[in-house]
């Protein structure tokens, strides 16, 4: 059963909540643009985009919910870095309360939060998990 669509955007990511009633996911609006909803799985029919409940707004990807389903775990741009940020949600609506906060700021250029297709995340027990990728460089001088 289709549960969501839209005409021009992707739906990736969806992920269900512990209790199995919401499905959150991020949408590509464009190349740069990622946002992230949440539907309620008790819909038979598809949920047209007008009643998805919008979680993250600002730039949000690859979401995943706390074991309790009162949080979202995603990762944004929205401090200048891709780092994982989580919002808190209502328990009945899983609309947003308060403003996103992060978990852990990934700004040295040497660790970063692997992106795109590498990004992954998954929250187990009270973990919250990541892949990250490491880089670093070396600056050599050759004797003639």
């Amino acid at each position: 059963t289709e549960l969501a669509s839209h005409p021009r955007w992707n739906l990736h990511q969806a992920r269900f909540s512990p209790d199995a009633t919401w499905v959150a996911f991020h949408t590509t609006n464009s190349p740069n643009g990622r946002q992230v909803y949440a539907v309620a799985t008790s819909e038979r029919t598809p949920v047209t985009s007008q009643s998805w409940v919008p979680i993250v707004t600002d730039h949000g990807c690859h979401p995943n919910w706390s074991t309790d389903g009162s949080l979202v775990y995603h990762f944004s741009f929205r401090d200048g870095a891709f780092c994982p940020w989580v919002q808190r949600v209502d328990p009945a609506t899983k609309r947003p309360l308060g403003p996103p906060r992060p978990v852990l700021h990934l700004h040295d250029a040497r660790l970063r939060a692997a992106s795109g297709a590498a990004a992954t995340n998954d929250v187990q027990g009270a973990y919250f998990y990541f892949t990250a990728t490491e880089s670093t460089g070396h600056i050599w001088l050759l004797e003639r």
